[in-house]
């Protein structure tokens, strides 16, 4: 879903309403040019796909901490000599 906001910027949304992404654009040739923004029909699709991204996958389950059991060394941590 994308909504404009003040005739300045496209919003794209997922389906939680949480904002994605703002694309910003700007019709006046002069100022768009000095700003360096696209023009409000380059903007859209591009909000438009960003809100059509599927949903990121969750993040990994972090195993639990094994308390009292200590790392085994390697031949680097043993002192030389």
């Amino acid at each position: 879903m994308i909504e404009e906001r003040k005739n300045a910027c496209f919003i794209a949304r997922d389906v939680s309403r949480q904002a994605l992404a703002f694309a910003y654009f700007e019709d006046e040739p002069g100022r768009r040019s000095a700003a360096k923004l696209l023009t409000n029909d380059e903007a859209r699709p591009i909000a438009a796909n960003i809100a059509k991204l599927p949903e990121p996958p969750a993040p990994p389950i972090k195993a639990r901490p094994t308390f009292g059991v200590r790392p085994q060394s390697t031949v680097r941590d043993q002192a030389v000599g």
